[in-house]
């Protein structure tokens, strides 16, 4: 099994010693290491399960062959001879010596924790990481300091979660699994905002996100032959002269590609620039940001 999305178990306990949790679906599926050949095997339905089937299939079937082929052995050697009769051969190996040695090192007993439990065990999400951390960072502790407070998160599985509400040391946060998370969530409110008030951002930044082309056919659609006119903007800028009106009545002629506009928007000044509390985001490990309510 390729181990990547997949962890260890729980490695101090010897009863799942060798046993995965694959949890990147969100249902948790469990593989083991089979202690004979090393071959990580599985998709079992819970741990116990994986536990009581360590050893695969393969090594299953050599066992048994082996096992066969070492009676075959033995009862193929002479019989005891009669009474009277001379012996050909020596009597046979003891059964102890015949038959395959047992384990050195004996399967332990199965563990009496079911797995959901061991998963809680060694299993911490994305946002409870983060906000132990940001805890940690301001002298907090963890276990009594953090709170998530958001009633959309899902304990069973958290990490479907990108973003989460969270509470540390009294103070909210919003944790973003990632910057992305926050890039989009910007660029939907700049979109709105670009449909809704076009001429309160840069002129020539508006300009680059609406078709002068179609901008032209629509104007000259409505003059007479005479009057066609080569540069649109010019043409608005004689007509409304102010330069926040221009863009407000182009962009009811032509649709703005707002998308587009947003995410340059935000690459010329970053997203903390049009989030209300971006200047104050606090960067996580793994790529987590925490940004006060």
């Amino acid at each position: 099994m390729n181990e990547i999305g997949a962890q260890l178990l729980y490695e101090e306990h010897p009863s799942v010693k060798g046993v995965y949790a694959d949890l990147s679906s969100g249902v948790p599926e469990y593989y083991a290491t089979c202690p004979e050949c090393g071959n990580v095997h599985g998709m079992f339905s819970s741990v116990q399960d994986a536990v009581n089937n360590k050893v695969c299939g393969g090594c299953r079937f050599r066992r048994i062959h082996d096992f066969k082929s070492d009676l075959e052995k033995v009862n193929d050697r002479p019989k005891p001879p009669k009474p009277g009769q001379k012996r050909k051969l020596p009597w046979p190996l003891s059964v102890k010596e015949a038959l395959p040695a047992p384990d050195s090192d004996p399967e332990p007993e199965p563990t009496d924790l079911d797995s959901e439990e061991l998963v809680n065990m060694i299993h911490v999400s994305w946002v409870e990481k983060a906000a132990n951390e940001l805890a940690r960072d301001n002298g907090l502790d963890p276990d009594n300091d953090v709170v998530i407070t958001d009633a959309d998160y899902d304990e069973d599985y958290p990490d479907t979660s990108t973003k989460v509400e969270v509470e540390v040391g009294g103070t909210e946060y919003t944790f973003y699994k990632d910057e992305d998370e926050i890039i989009e969530e910007v660029v939907k409110s700049l979109v709105q905002q670009i449909w809704d008030e076009p001429e309160n951002f840069a002129p020539w930044m508006t300009k680059q996100h609406i078709d002068t082309d179609k901008l032209r056919r629509v104007i000259n659609s409505g003059m007479d032959e005479d009057d066609i006119i080569e540069d649109p903007w010019d043409w608005l800028e004689g007509v409304y002269g102010d330069e926040r009106e221009v863009i407000k009545q182009a962009a009811k002629m032509v649709n703005i590609d707002a998308d587009a506009m947003a995410r340059e928007c935000i690459r010329y000044d970053g997203w903390q620039h049009f989030h209300g509390r971006g200047e104050d985001a606090i960067e996580l490990s793994d790529g987590v940001v925490a940004v006060p309510t």
